[in-house]
């Protein structure tokens, strides 16, 4: 059967669209090996060794950023890279093998230091604690955690009514317990 005018041209245009959208496929290909052939370049910054700036009012991480450079870069990297060949080659001769040194040691840096023994919990911003509760790891922002330990309240409030009826449950067991001895007996 002959292919009328109609069907040729419906035919013409679905292998233009084809056409488009294997064109904008193979693009879209190209630029995504291109982007994932570009290796990550760190943030360039006037001078990456440099004492950081404290701001007028300075936030806890302001402070542990001096701190870090202080008494940790020098072994751990400007970006906690670590002992690398790079980072040990940027150091002086007398701090390329700092793990020499007992940097972790209380006479490091020379006023002293001492890893912490442990870490107190962060409470997140706008999170909401309900009385009592037992918070043993860190809550995140905005949420709501309640009973012992700490966890989300509505699951801390269906473990609290399970636990209220354990009592019942308890005494449900015992009596199952006797009917089941009662019933073995009678068929042994």
């Amino acid at each position: 059967m002959p292919v009328g005018g109609k069907d040729c041209r419906i035919a013409r245009r679905t292998i233009q669209v084809l056409i488009v959208f294997m064109v904008l496929l193979a693009s879209l290909m190209v630029v995504t090996m291109r982007v994932q052939a570009q290796e990550p370049q760190p943030t360039p910054t006037a001078d990456r060794l440099a004492q950081p700036t404290l701001p007028a009012t300075p936030s806890q991480a302001d402070l542990g950023a001096v701190e870090y450079w202080f008494a940790c870069m020098v072994c751990h990297g400007d970006r906690g890279q670590g002992l690398t060949e790079e980072w040990r080659a940027a150091s002086g001769p007398d701090d390329m093998n700092c793990w020499q040194s007992r940097c972790h040691a209380s006479n490091h840096p020379p006023e002293g230091f001492k890893l912490p023994l442990y870490a107190p919990m962060v409470i997140g911003e706008g999170a909401i604690v309900g009385g009592g509760a037992g918070v043993t790891k860190n809550v995140a922002p905005g949420a709501f955690v309640s009973g012992y330990p700490a966890a989300p309240h509505s699951k801390a409030t269906r473990i609290h009514a399970h636990v209220m009826r354990l009592p019942e449950l308890r005494e449900r067991v015992a009596d199952l317990e006797k009917r089941l001895a009662r019933l073995e007996g009678r068929t042994h």
